[in-house]
C-alpha cells in the first residue's frame, strides 16, 4: 500500500512528465509532438487518480500539504522554473 510520502513522490514525477510532454507537444519535432500528444491523455488520467488517492489518504493528517499547495510549490523549482 502506498503511503502519503509515496503518493507525493509519484505526484511530483507525474507533474514533471506532464511538463515534459507539453514541451514536446509545443516543440519543433513533429514525431515527438505526435507521440507526446498520444501519451498526455493517459498521464493526465493518472494524475487525476493520484490526486484522488492522495486527497482520500490525507484526511486527518496534518503533516502533509494539501494537494494543490504541493503542486504549486514544486512548480517553483526546476524543471518547471528557469533556475
Amino acid at each position: 500500500m502506498l503511503d502519503l510520502g509515496d503518493l507525493l513522490t509519484l505526484i511530483r514525477l507525474v507533474e514533471i512528465e506532464m511538463f515534459e510532454l507539453h514541451n514536446a507537444i509545443d516543440g519543433d519535432n513533429d514525431e515527438a509532438s505526435n507521440n507526446a500528444a498520444e501519451i498526455v491523455v493517459q498521464v493526465d488520467s493518472l494524475s487525476k487518480k493520484l490526486k484522488s488517492m492522495y486527497e482520500s489518504e490525507l484526511c486527518g493528517s496534518e503533516n502533509y500539504p494539501q494537494y494543490d499547495e504541493f503542486v504549486n510549490d514544486i512548480k517553483k523549482y526546476p524543471p518547471f522554473s528557469a533556475g
